[in-house]
């Protein structure tokens, strides 16, 4: 015999339910850092306003969506520099940045920044004063200045 559940959450509480699980799952997200990812570097067309950030200050502009009138890109979640990005910034895997991104926009606090594919960046660096994103080292394009970096832990 089968028998139905009605279960009702509040929104509150799925938000919860989805936080827990996303941090007690680390394989649902991609936990661990990628290895093949060298220094990252937080970047703004060179003629923009900021000249250095502080890594609170990237944390603030990326994370908790305190950018003022800046931009912030993400590359792709399936994009390895994202991984070590938010892991070396935050300290939080891919899983547990949607579980946080969720609660910020839930509660009208933030909203995650805008994602794009690597030549999207490049293309919105090139022609948007405001915009800061991250890359990897290497693939830095021309008329860029870095703000700000992010190295592989030791």
């Amino acid at each position: 015999m089968c028998s139905r559940l009605r279960l009702t959450i509040s929104s509150n509480g799925l938000c919860a339910l989805v936080s827990a699980l996303l941090m007690a799952a680390p394989g649902l997200a991609h936990g661990a850092e990628p290895d093949e990812v060298g220094i990252i570097a937080v970047v703004m067309r060179s003629d923009g306003a900021v000249r250095k950030l502080v890594r609170e200050e990237v944390y603030a502009i990326f994370v908790l969506d305190k950018r003022g009138n800046l931009q912030p890109l993400d590359l792709p979640e399936t994009d390895p520099v994202r991984a070590a990005f938010y892991m070396r910034l935050a300290g939080k895997s891919l899983g547990m940045m949607r579980a946080l991104r969720s609660t910020l926009v839930f509660t009208g606090a933030g909203r995650p920044p805008k994602q794009l594919e690597l030549a999207a960046v490049h293309e919105r660096l090139a022609n948007d004063p405001t915009a800061i994103a991250y890359l990897p080292m290497p693939d830095l394009p021309l008329g860029v200045r870095v703000v700000a970096t992010l190295a592989p832990a030791p």
